[in-house]
C-alpha cells in the first residue's frame, strides 16, 4: 500500500481524532457561553428589585446562578426569577393551580426553580410543574380516593417538600387530584 492509497485504519483514526478534537472545541464554546451568560444574568439579577407586589401577592427574587441541584447533586445555572412567598393553600388540583398562575400572568415554578427557591420556601407540600411519571406505589397509594381510579395513562405532576421534606424528596399524583394538604405558589420570570 504505498503506492499513495490510504490505508483504511488509519483513516478511521484521522477521522476520529478530527471528530475528538471538533467535538471538545464544541465543549469549550458552550462552556465558555455560559460563563458569559452567567455574568450577564448575575448582572440583570442585581438590577432587579429583591421582592415585588403582585396580583397574587408579594414575590421575592431568586438570583441568577449555579447551585446544586438534584438527588445526585449536579450543578445548574439557572436564571433569576420571583417566587410567591406565602403559598395558596386550598383544596385545588394541579390543573386549579396552575390556572390561577396563568390568570394572574405567572405561571406554577418548575421542579429546579422550587429547589433553588427550597431555603426560603415554607415546608409545605406544593406542585410543581413537572410532569411526572408514577411510581407503582404512588399509583397504589391513591387506591379508590379518585373516581375513576388513577392509571398510569392520565397525566401526573410533582409534589414537593412538606413536613421534614429533603430539597430532593418529592412524589407524584394525577393532575386532577385535589386536596387541602398540597399548596402552591406562583412564579414570574423577570420582564
Amino acid at each position: 500500500m504505498s503506492n499513495g492509497t490510504p490505508v483504511p485504519g488509519r483513516t478511521v483514526v484521522l477521522w476520529l481524532g478530527v471528530g475528538a478534537i471538533a467535538l471538545l472545541l464544541a465543549f469549550w464554546w458552550v462552556f465558555e457561553r455560559a460563563i458569559e451568560m452567567s455574568a450577564v444574568e448575575r448582572a440583570i439579577s442585581a438590577s432587579l428589585a429583591p421582592e415585588i407586589s403582585t396580583a397574587t401577592g408579594a414575590m421575592r427574587l431568586v438570583p441568577a446562578g449555579k447551585f446544586m441541584a438534584g438527588e445526585d447533586p449536579v450543578p445548574v445555572n439557572l436564571p433569576a426569577f420571583y417566587i410567591s412567598v406565602r403559598t395558596v393553600k386550598a383544596d385545588l388540583s394541579f390543573l386549579d393551580a396552575k390556572r390561577f398562575c396563568e390568570a394572574a400572568g405567572q405561571r406554577l415554578p418548575t421542579t429546579i426553580e422550587w429547589e433553588k427557591a427550597f431555603e426560603t420556601v415554607p415546608s409545605d407540600e406544593e406542585w410543581v410543574d413537572e410532569p411526572h411519571k408514577p411510581k407503582e406505589f404512588e399509583l397504589r397509594s391513591f387506591g379508590g380516593s379518585l373516581t375513576p381510579p388513577a392509571s398510569l395513562d392520565e397525566p401526573w405532576s410533582t409534589v414537593r417538600g412538606g413536613a421534614g421534606a429533603r430539597r430532593t424528596d418529592y412524589t407524584s399524583a394525577p393532575v386532577r387530584y385535589a386536596s387541602p394538604a398540597i399548596a402552591f405558589r406562583c412564579a414570574m420570570t423577570p420582564r
